[in-house]
């Protein structure tokens, strides 16, 4: 019983490997894959990052690009509003 229940094993193991190394019908069909992801959108600089408050709660600090592209830190200061 435990033989055969190897074997079964086995040629499920098998089974797998041989249907993920097929190639797909999309492929065979000469098909160009999809477009990469540009490396900008990956590796660039975000549009805001690295947000901070002050301890008293009156500015606000983060990394920003510069219209040149170079990451800056900016300081804001924020209005106090009545809630």
């Amino acid at each position: 019983m435990k033989k055969v229940f190897i074997l079964v094993l086995f040629l499920f193991i098998l089974f797998l490997t041989l249907l993920a190394a097929h190639p797909t019908a999309e492929n065979e069909a000469g098909q160009n894959p999809p477009d990469l992801i540009p490396r900008e959108v990956l590796f660039g600089n975000p549009v805001y990052g690295s947000l901070r408050l002050s301890s008293d709660g009156s500015s606000l600090a983060y990394l920003a690009p510069s219209n040149k592209g170079v990451m800056n830190i900016w300081v804001r200061p924020l209005e106090k509003s009545e809630a």
